[in-house]
């Protein structure tokens, strides 16, 4: 939860229907002034409307987004004036084709009339921020993906916006160059103390460039909270699911698998958590138990094991090296230290 005394945003009891289509159903939260919250979960589930709310570019069905104490969802409120503190960046950059680096980022600028000098020297600084200095006359065109996105990243926030809204900003960019940009557009948010919201699918980019995620799920908040916490202790059995990879059993298949008892409807634990080897380990603080590789594939640089047991099929992670790796049908030993079991 935010500090009160900077709370930025506060969202109260937020929905927004489409044809009878419930897709927000009571969202409350709080954003603090510098924070960056990621919004992740499925597709349907809400991630995109939600931020369009920020700007009212979806106006909510029902309850009310106060923006610095004013209500922005109060007919009264003056919309194009409160959008000017709001930056905007879209998936797909949307900058104008037909005008230089410069003229796109200085395009905000000079809507607000601002004195030809001071939107030459503003542009200036921000693009040597964003690192397209040497960019300025160049059209859209002549851009990498990487480079469109940082021009679209400075167009919106040269303008000194008080919030930044990115969709799904990186999603069209490899996974090499999306890699930098993440702690690109990290950097230039805590050079610029701006207040970011944004929207991913990748699991990976929220944990890298938030302060607070929000785990949507059925047009409701499942989860909030750091990353560090989101990752480690998921509150839910859907949330367990959607953060990545941990494995999950039933309380009856958990007793079959280890042999011991658990009080809960559903154990969650990572596949990292799970330790192999070919004897039985002597770890009184642990679950032990027996089973056989089924199969095992390369992701990155973890080797990620199916291992069937008594319970059911797991999942087990190891280093991924060239040696050492176990062959299908091996018989092996698991063990799970009893503090990375999670009972939802």
């Amino acid at each position: 939860m935010s500090d009160n005394k900077n709370v930025l945003i506060e969202v109260r009891d937020l929905c927004k229907s489409f044809d009878h289509v419930k897709v927000l159903n009571g969202i409350s939260t709080t954003i603090s002034q510098g924070e960056v919250v990621a919004i992740i979960g499925p597709s349907g589930c809400g991630k995109s409307t939600f931020l369009r709310s920020m700007n009212l570019l979806e106006k909510p069905t029902s309850g009310s987004i106060l923006f610095e104490g004013t209500d922005i969802t109060d007919s009264s409120v003056d919309i194009n004036k409160m959008r000017q503190k709001i930056g905007m960046v879209f998936q797909q950059y949307s900058l104008f084709p037909n005008l230089t680096v410069e003229k796109n980022v200085a395009f905000g600028l000079q809507l607000k009339k601002m004195p030809k000098n001071q939107i030459d020297t503003k542009v200036k600084e921000m693009l040597e921020i964003v690192g397209l200095g040497d960019k300025g006359k160049s059209y859209p065109s002549q851009l990498s993906g990487g480079q469109q996105q940082r021009a679209a990243l400075a167009r919106a926030i040269v303008t000194e916006p008080k919030v930044l809204l990115l969709d799904e900003p990186l999603s069209a960019i490899d996974a090499l160059l999306r890699k930098s940009l993440q702690m690109e557009i990290r950097r230039i948010q805590k050079e610029t103390d701006i207040t970011a919201i944004f929207v991913t699918h990748d699991q990976n980019e929220a944990m890298v460039m938030s302060d607070m995620i929000h785990l949507l799920y059925d047009g409701r908040i499942e989860q909030s909270a750091e990353p560090a916490q989101m990752y480690a202790r998921p509150a839910t059995k859907f949330a367990a699911s959607f953060i990545g990879s941990y494995n999950l059993l039933s309380s009856e298949d958990f007793k079959k698998m280890t042999g011991s008892s658990a009080e809960a409807e559903t154990i969650a634990f990572r596949p990292e958590s799970v330790r192999l080897s070919l004897e039985r380990p002597d770890d009184a603080c642990s679950y032990i138990f027996q089973g056989k590789i089924v199969d095992g594939i390369p992701q990155g640089n973890v080797f990620r094991y199916g291992i069937g047991c008594e319970g059911g099929k797991i999942h087990a992670d190891v280093l991924f090296q060239e040696t050492g790796l176990l062959a299908e049908s091996t018989d092996c030993w698991m063990s799970i230290k009893k503090e990375d079991c999670i009972l939802l």
